[in-house]
């Protein structure tokens, strides 16, 4: 067995990285890190889901895969058997209830594509197991892997491959007028009065945490206390196995809440597929790469709870107590979190332009859609801080950082130099493999911690909008602050999300409580 001394090498490698600072943590069972080539096709979540027939839970029967081919026995639940497809596209049949398309998925990975109403149609696997004949090239053989563990072969430290894109990325235009006050600063670095260079006096800062506006009326965090008392059983005998055989759920699951609520509210309107009314959500170019683990386990409960209590909870709230679950499952915060919304009768693609936007622009840019939907910058830093703890970035949302970042330099000098060329030599052939990425937390990459804000400040971040964070005066002291104080970062984080999750909801006769996530009522 080589496995043992490459993944030894693998380990040093990353220690070299992060110079004199704590070796990274291991990463959660089921991170799966790369064979062969680092880095694997990342499933881009076209719209909808498509229906299971009769399928055991976990399972995922793909036709479809190219040569360069690893072959896994004794895997882990959810693993897809692949027969003869283009290279990174595995049609799954045979998921269980709600299991969709993939496409490029990892071994156990199940991506969203063309739903329709429901589930998807099952074709022969073995309970709790799938034999993967011809995965996409780069995918690590399995051998006896632990639950959802994919053993890795050849991968860079603390790299690997994405289901999705970074999480939640919710950027924006337009920057709040004062700076932030600095408290808890690293040490060298102002706090408010006497600042270093540059930095201004901070008097008359916004405030702290933005105050959530009025609830609309009936929400409760007890909504479904006797309309549906085994709602938060269900939710959670369904979600825990899912992030359990796939580790990615947690970050694909934040993201598309993110993704959701930004646009038209906390209402589930990112859900729809496609109909007849024009393109929805799901189609608008920054919503192309959702990952499908998120729909997956959002068709999962749905299934369940329409067992249990058909017609009463919402998908809306499905996806945000999902999240919520996830994000505790995780090492995270359980924070408050009010039920009762109501699911959108409508989803428009073009809803999503100026309220979500890429990583590429300045603060003021990114700034804007949160302070426009009554979001300090302080709840923006929290928000894409706990967005970019989980999950991975694809090497085309950075690449620009890491080749030809100038004219007189190759690589952002902010950057810590040994991480850069791991990232170089991760994405080497990204232009011709768009799945290929890394990890946005590449210390603690299955973990919610206050990891993310002690990366940006060492260099170990990815994306430009990240480090934006850093470099503006106004966010600077609140990212030094939460890298020294991961409780305050909880509790900060905590009350943004409960903010978040009643921006713009559906009450009332305003939307409907949809019996398929995926298509409005009487139009499935």
């Amino acid at each position: 067995m080589r496995f043992p001394f490459i993944f030894l090498f693998v380990v040093s490698c990353l220690s070299s990285v992060i110079h004199g600072s704590s070796h990274p943590k291991t990463p959660p069972p089921g991170l799966a890190q790369t064979k062969g080539q680092p880095g694997l096709a990342s499933p881009k979540a076209p719209p909808g889901l498509a229906k299971p027939k009769g399928a055991p839970p976990g399972l995922a029967e793909a036709k479809g895969a190219a040569s360069g081919q690893a072959k896994a026995k004794s895997s882990t639940p959810g693993l897809a058997e692949a027969k003869g497809a283009a290279p990174g596209q595995a049609e799954a049949k045979g998921a269980a209830p709600g299991l969709t398309k993939t496409k490029g998925a990892a071994p156990g990975l199940t991506e969203a594509k063309g739903a329709a109403p429901g589930l998807k149609e099952a074709k022969g696997a073995a309970a709790g197991l799938a034999k993967a004949k011809g995965a996409a090239p780069g995918l690590a053989e399995a051998k006896g892997a632990a639950p959802g563990l994919a053993e890795a072969k050849g991968a860079a430290a603390g790299l690997a491959k994405a289901t999705g894109a970074a999480p939640g990325l919710a950027e924006a235009k337009g920057a709040a007028a004062g700076l932030a006050k600095a408290t808890g600063a690293a040490p060298g670095l102002a706090e408010a009065k006497g600042a270093a260079p540059g930095l201004a006096e901070a008097k008359a800062a916004e405030p702290e945490v933005a105050p959530p506006k009025p609830l609309p009326p009936g929400l409760s965090e007890d909504y479904y206390a006797k309309t549906c008392p085994s709602f938060d059983k269900i939710l959670l005998e369904t979600i825990t196995p899912k992030q359990q055989s796939n580790p990615t759920t947690a970050a694909a699951t934040l993201r598309v809440y993110f993704h959701d609520c930004f646009v038209e509210g906390c209402d589930g309107s990112v859900l729809l597929n496609p109909g007849a009314d024009g393109p929805t959500e799901r189609e608008n170019p920054l919503n192309l790469d959702l990952p499908g683990d998120a729909f997956d386990v959002i068709v999962r409960v749905k299934t369940a709870l329409e067992l249990s209590c058909p017609g009463v909870v919402s998908c809306s709230d499905i996806l945000a107590a999902a999240t919520r679950h996830l994000i505790k499952q995780t090492g995270g915060p359980l924070y408050k979190l009010m039920l009762g919304k109501k699911d959108s009768r409508v989803s428009i693609a073009k809803n999503v332009d100026h309220n979500l936007v890429d990583e590429k622009v300045d603060f003021d840019t990114m700034y804007a859609p949160f302070s426009k939907k009554g979001f300090t910058i302080r709840d923006m830093v929290v928000l894409l801080g706990g967005g970019h703890t989980l999950g991975f970035a694809h090497c085309n949302r950075f690449a620009s950082r890491i080749y030809k970042f100038s004219p007189t330099q190759e690589i952002d000098p902010s950057l810590n130099p040994g991480f850069a060329q791991r990232l170089r030599q991760l994405c080497a052939n990204y232009t011709q493999n768009e799945g290929m990425s890394a990890f946005l937390d590449p210390v603690s990459p299955g973990k919610f911690d206050n990891n993310f804000f002690n990366n940006v400040m060492r260099g170990l971040d990815l994306l430009p909008s990240d480090h934006i964070l850093l470099t503006d005066p106004r966010s600077k002291p609140m990212v030094e602050e939460y890298a020294l104080d991961q409780n305050k970062f909880f509790a900060d984080f905590s009350k943004s999300m409960e903010k978040l999750n009643v921006l713009d909801v559906k009450t009332g006769n305003a939307g409907e409580v949809r019996t398929n996530c995926f298509a409005v009522n009487g139009k499935a």
